[in-house]
């Protein structure tokens, strides 16, 4: 079972097909959506492993992040598309500060609605517009965008061994609770139950996951060995603290990067962490 999250699949209703303007200036991007907070928690997480990224906006489909963290052991795969409105002429790569964007933004709330906005006579820049219309307020910033260069990423095609499902909030709690004890966690997945294990000078900690009806759950087993890797805590810690979504799925395979995917309102997002491998811990 692979990983996908194809940008095919969006609403038609968001992509406008005459190029639209704002107060007479003719727009390369706008994006216009009141799930506010769904975006707020996601730049959120996403400031935690990076700081300079190309997101691309790119016309009929959506966007699209595909970045590596600056210690080269997390990749980070977004796609949005299932917003409002959506208007992007060709591909348009926006680089964001991803700090200062979360800064713009933090402010938001529920009653919110968020609208971004390039220029095509000032490319280098982006406009946000928060508004409100209960409180009648509206504040208008604008981001420069940076010349940063492309990353060619190449995401192969992938069948894993192990596909499982759980609440994030669970995951997120054994691994708190986990890089207490080491710098390092464990994952196995054997046929019939998720194991974590944390192992550090002073304490160890082995936690088995059975599946239940509201709980973990298999979407996808091959026959054969156990699955089993060792990942650094931080990034799974970062990955889960957010409330992204509900439930988190967890491709494994062995000898391959384990990726924890959170389908959310407005996309999928996927996290894709490397291995530590013999002697690198």
């Amino acid at each position: 079972m692979g990983a996908d999250a194809p940008m095919d699949a969006i609403p038609v209703h968001i992509s406008p097909t005459e190029q639209p303007s704002y107060k007479g200036r003719p727009l390369v991007l706008m994006m216009q959506t009141s799930q506010c907070l769904q975006f707020k928690s996601l730049i959120e997480c996403l400031k935690e492993l990076l700081c300079e990224v190309n997101m691309d906006f790119i016309e009929g489909k959506g966007i699209r992040l595909v970045s590596i963290d600056p210690g080269r052991v997390a990749m980070i795969h977004l796609v949005v598309n299932n917003i409002e409105s959506f208007y992007a002429k060709g591909t348009v790569t926006a680089g964001l500060n991803v700090v200062v964007l979360y800064k713009m933004i933090r402010s938001m709330t529920s009653n919110d609605f968020m609208e971004w906005r390039i220029y095509e006579d000032e490319p280098h820049r982006m406009e946000i517009e928060l508004s409100n219309s209960e409180r009648r307020t509206k504040t208008v910033t604008s981001i420069k965008l940076l010349d940063l260069d492309a990353e060619d990423i190449i995401i192969p095609q992938v069948e894993f061994d192990r596909v499982v499902s759980m609440p994030s909030s669970e995951l997120s709690k054994h691994v708190r609770e986990m890089v207490t004890v080491s710098p390092f966690i464990s994952i196995r997945a054997t046929q019939t139950t998720l194991e974590l294990v944390s192992e550090g000078e002073m304490a160890k900690s082995h936690i088995t996951i059975e599946p239940t009806a509201s709980g973990l759950n298999w979407k996808h087993s091959e026959k054969g060995e156990d699955i089993e890797g060792k990942y650094f805590a931080r990034y799974i810690e970062k990955f889960t603290k957010n409330s992204l979504a509900i439930n988190v799925e967890l491709f494994l395979k062995a000898n391959y990067p384990l990726i924890l995917r959170f389908e959310i309102s407005i996309g999928c997002l996927r996290f894709c962490i490397a291995p530590i491998q013999d002697g690198q811990s």
